[in-house]
C-alpha cells in the first residue's frame, strides 16, 4: 500500500493481467491498471451496512480522489454515494447550466442585475468554462479563472461570486456534489472609494455642465445624464437605461422595476430633477437619453464625463463618486441612515456609515438648481 500521487500513477507499468494498488491514505481508494495500459479509478465505500465498489472518473487523477473524497464523506453524512455518482458523472456542460440560469433565474432578478449577470456570464464564465463539464469545475479551475482577471480585482470577484451560484444551481439541479469550490478561493481585497465632492467641486462641475451644454460642445445627453446622476444619486446604468414609462412627472416620481417577484422601487424628485426631465427633448423617444446615431439607449455616459471631469479640473473623480457625494450631502443634511439607503436604492449601510462623519456641507438644500 503506497501514497498514491500523480507522480505515482504515471510511473505504473502495465503488466500480463490487470493489478489494483490501494491509496495509504484515502480509505477504500484504489488504482487499477490494465494490461493495455488504461488506468481506472474506483472507491470501495460502506453505506447502511452494504459494501459497493464504484468506479470513478477514468482519466483524471486529482479529480478521482476529490470524488473519493466527497463520496465517503456523503456517505458518513447518510446520502447513498451511488447519487453522489450519478450526479459527478452528469454530462452537463458550465454553458448548459447557465442557460437554464438564463430561462429559469436571471429573469427574478432586477434589470440592472439582470445586465451584469448576463455580461459576466457571457463574455467570462462562458467564454472561459463553457464546455467543462459543471461536475469537474474544481478549486483550481476557480483560481485560475479568478486569476485571469487580476488587473480588474472587483470584476475578478463579481465573476467568481457568479460561477458560485451557478455551482449552487447545478447541485440543486442534480449536476454536481460536494462543497462549492468558489466559495473557498480567496478573494481580492477591493479599496473602497472614498471620493467626495467639496461644495467648491460640485459647483465647479455645475458650472462646466451648464457652459458646456450652452456651447453644444458635448453630447447632450450625455451631458443631462450626468445633471441627472447629480440630482438623484443613481447609478449611472439606472439612469442610462431609463424610460419615460417609468417617469410619473405628475407625482414626481421614479418606478425602478426590482424583478419578477418584488415591488417597483418608487424614488421621489426634487422640484430640479423634474425640471431637467420637463425639460428634455426626448419625450418622443422610448429611452429618456437615447442614443443620437442608433435604437436604444446612450451608450455610455462615461466619454462625456472625461471631457467634463477634465475641464472641471477634476481628474481624479469618478463617475461613480457622484453617488457617494449625493450620500454624504444627504447624511450631512440629517437624513436618517435608512432613508439614505433607500433613496440610494442598494447602497449598504456600513457604507453609508463610513461617509457620516464627511465634512458638513453649507448647503441648505439637496436640491442642486
Amino acid at each position: 500500500m503506497i501514497k498514491l500521487t500523480e507522480t505515482t500513477i504515471k510511473s505504473l507499468e502495465p503488466k500480463g493481467s490487470r493489478y489494483e494498488i490501494p491509496d495509504s491514505e484515502i480509505k477504500g481508494f484504489v488504482v487499477r491498471v490494465n494490461p493495455s495500459g488504461k488506468v481506472v479509478y474506483l472507491l470501495k465505500v460502506d453505506f447502511q451496512g452494504e459494501s459497493y465498489r464504484l468506479t470513478l472518473v477514468e482519466t483524471d487523477f486529482k479529480e478521482a480522489r476529490a470524488q473519493a473524497i466527497n463520496l465517503l464523506e456523503g456517505a458518513e453524512a447518510g446520502n447513498d454515494p451511488r447519487s453522489i455518482l450519478r450526479a459527478y458523472n452528469s454530462p452537463a456542460t458550465v454553458e448548459e447550466i447557465t442557460n437554464r440560469f438564463f430561462e429559469e433565474c436571471l429573469p427574478k432578478l432586477r434589470p440592472s442585475t439582470q445586465n451584469v449577470y448576463s455580461w459576466v456570464i457571457r463574455s467570462i464564465i462562458i467564454k472561459q468554462l463553457g464546455k467543462m463539464r459543471v461536475g469537474a469545475v474544481d478549486a483550481d479551475v476557480c483560481k485560475t479563472l479568478h486569476g485571469s482577471l487580476s488587473d480588474t480585482p472587483r470584476q475578478a470577484n463579481m465573476a467568481l461570486a457568479i460561477l458560485s451560484r451557478l455551482l449552487d444551481l447545478a447541485e440543486s439541479w442534480g449536476h454536481r456534489v460536494g462543497a462549492n469550490p468558489a466559495k473557498i478561493v480567496k478573494r481580492n481585497d477591493q479599496k473602497i472609494r472614498d471620493r467626495v465632492l467639496t461644495r467648491d467641486e460640485l459647483s465647479r462641475l455645475i458650472e462646466t455642465l451648464n457652459s458646456m451644454l450652452a456651447s453644444g460642445s458635448a453630447n447632450y445627453n450625455g451631458l443631462m445624464g450626468i445633471k441627472m446622476l447629480i440630482l438623484t444619486g443613481q447609478r449611472k446604468d439606472l439612469i442610462r437605461t431609463l424610460k419615460w414609462s417609468q417617469v410619473d412627472l405628475a407625482t414626481g416620481f421614479l418606478r425602478f422595476p426590482q424583478g419578477a417577484r418584488k415591488p417597483d422601487r418608487l424614488l421621489p424628485l426634487s422640484k430640479s430633477a423634474i425640471l431637467l426631465l420637463e425639460s428634455l427633448p426626448s419625450r418622443h423617444s422610448k429611452w429618456v437619453f437615447p442614443a443620437t446615431r442608433k435604437a436604444g439607449p446612450i451608450a455610455t455616459f462615461d466619454d462625456t464625463w472625461k471631457v467634463v471631469r477634465d475641464l472641471a479640473d477634476l481628474k481624479d473623480v469618478h463617475l461613480n463618486d457622484l453617488r457617494m457625494t449625493y450620500a454624504g450631502r444627504l447624511l450631512d443634511e440629517g437624513i436618517a441612515l435608512t432613508l439614505v439607503g433607500d433613496l440610494l436604492g442598494t447602497i449598504s449601510p456600513q457604507t453609508l456609515k463610513r461617509y457620516a462623519h464627511l465634512e458638513k456641507l453649507k448647503t441648505a438644500a439637496i436640491d442642486i438648481a
